[in-house]
């Protein structure tokens, strides 16, 4: 019973804040991966939002998010937790992150979305359009194949907002059915190789 309308106050969370502090937070991570919250409850009184563990520690399958529901600004929400989570929580903050994203300029901003630019000015952080998904696929099936001879498992975190507008991979737009089959290949396997993938 998430309030969809608010996201996880962090401020008030104090295992949150503390997270990386705790001498055990790495060990931790190796074990269970990570801390997720996705925003305040309406049953839990404060500092008890609710959470789940994120298993981002490349030693388990099908770790990928899916945020579903009718009201495209509140599921922003739950990423923008679910963000907030990452940063809050991987050790020494290393992990990749890339939106591939396939909507208009004028909602992007809307949603704020364009707000992860300037929280996230580094290296690790790329934006690409919905026209960019072949390319995109193309190299995390690469670094996937690369990633099977090596012990390489920083976490790399794909973000798809509007899956719907972006998926349409019957169409001769994205290439037909070969999209559709490396898209597949990543949700089933990319999270052994330290691959995930946040849709919506």
């Amino acid at each position: 019973f998430i309030d969809s309308g608010k996201s996880a106050l962090f401020a008030n969370n104090s295992l949150m804040k503390g997270w990386l502090s705790m001498p055990e937070s790495r060990e931790l991570y190796k074990k269970q991966g990570i801390p997720c919250w996705l925003g305040e409850s309406f049953l839990m009184k404060e500092n008890n939002v609710f959470s789940f563990n994120w298993r981002i520690n490349a030693r388990s399958t099908n770790q990928n998010i899916l945020i579903s529901g009718n009201d495209r600004e509140m599921n922003v929400q739950a990423l923008f937790s679910i963000l907030s989570s990452i940063t809050y929580t991987i050790p020494d903050g290393n992990f990749s992150l890339k939106i591939i994203n396939p909507i208009e300029e004028d909602e992007l901003i809307e949603l704020g979305l364009k707000n992860i630019l300037d929280a996230l000015p580094n290296d690790s952080f790329e934006l690409f359009d919905g026209s960019s998904l072949s390319e995109v696929l193309n190299k995390l099936n690469s670094l996937m194949e690369q990633r099977k001879q090596s012990s390489d498992r920083l976490p790399v975190i794909i973000i798809m907002p509007a899956i719907e507008k972006l998926v349409q991979l019957q169409s001769s737009d994205y290439g037909g059915n070969a999209l559709a089959v490396q898209l597949q290949l990543l949700f089933s396997s990319g999270s052994t190789y330290g691959i995930y993938f946040i849709c919506e």
